[in-house]
């Protein structure tokens, strides 16, 4: 099929649901009657399912409701701070509920969300943060023992003598907040 005419001024074609279905209770699929992505897939599956789980990890459950809105306040605050579309977030963190809302709002301002492996060591962290130009990255400080921000430490020779605002680091040239 063809792809929809961009509008006036854009670079690329908007995305639709053309082609895409949606599986009802009935069991038959019908065409996507919205935008195929993320933020409006995120919204008709709150519309639909609510107060249901989403995501659980050990005791932490997140309905749909939740994701929507605690997705939101994180994309509202990012964008706070300059954050939009094209901004290269890095997500170094384990697989949790912190993890998918924290890519939804990357998903929801249009920054590209690059992950990190919450295994990786000093060498690896610099290597990433360097050729995957993220100018801001979201990391826990520590899981199971795993403490990130020594590591990011130990990746980021001058990151403990930077000054308040934003940084400038030699071996990470676009990072700017962590």
């Amino acid at each position: 099929s063809r792809a929809a005419a961009a509008p006036a001024g854009a670079t690329h074609a908007p995305v639709t649901g053309a082609g895409m279905t949606e599986v009802f209770a009935d069991g038959r699929d019908r065409p996507l009657d919205f935008p195929a992505t993320l933020p409006a897939v995120l919204r008709r599956a709150t519309q639909r399912y609510g107060d249901q789980t989403f995501l659980a990890l050990g005791e932490r459950r997140l309905s749909f409701a939740d994701a929507e809105r605690e997705s939101a306040a994180l994309a509202r605050g990012l964008l706070g701070f300059g954050l939009g579309r094209g901004s290269r977030v890095g997500l170094m963190m384990p697989n949790s509920p912190d993890w998918a809302l924290a890519w939804l709002a990357s998903a929801r301002m249009g920054a590209l969300t690059v992950p990190l492996s919450s295994l990786y060591q000093p060498p690896e962290i610099a290597w990433a943060l360097r050729h995957n130009d993220i100018d801001t990255l979201l990391v826990q400080a520590s899981y199971l023992g795993h403490d990130y921000l020594d590591r990011l430490e130990a990746a980021l020779p001058g990151l403990t003598e930077q000054a308040t605002g934003q940084l400038r680091l030699l071996g990470a040239p676009y990072l700017r907040r962590i």
